[in-house]
């Protein structure tokens, strides 16, 4: 594994103690039934209107399009932290998230 990628990963541990000193019992890598990456091949004026304003604020937030490409094998979205007594997900490295997967595709 390259420097590049330990760093976040060391990050991400450090974080979850915090996290847990702070607030007990935060559960990793967790996925939801209704967080769901629309599967491939839907263009934006296809999906759900609730998915329609986050792509739109997304799109807005990184000046770009075509970041939603990246689809789990079960659709399901997988939240790095979550808090369920704050009612909280912290997303903490999406960009790894994605770089990883898109990495294991690759492999295949």
């Amino acid at each position: 594994m390259s420097e590049k990628t330990k760093k976040p990963e060391q990050q991400k541990v450090a974080l979850l103690a915090l996290l847990k000193e702070k607030f007990g019992n935060v559960e990793c890598e967790r996925k939801f039934d209704w967080l769901l990456v629309p599967s491939s091949g839907n263009e934006p004026n296809d999906y759900p209107a609730d998915y329609k304003s986050i792509v739109a604020a997304l799109c807005k937030h990184r000046d770009r399009t075509g970041f939603c490409n990246s689809r789990p094998a079960d659709g399901k979205l997988r939240c790095d932290f979550v808090i369920e007594s704050k009612k909280l997900i912290i997303e903490y490295d999406e960009r790894l998230d994605v770089l990883l997967r898109r990495n294991q595709c690759h492999r295949q």
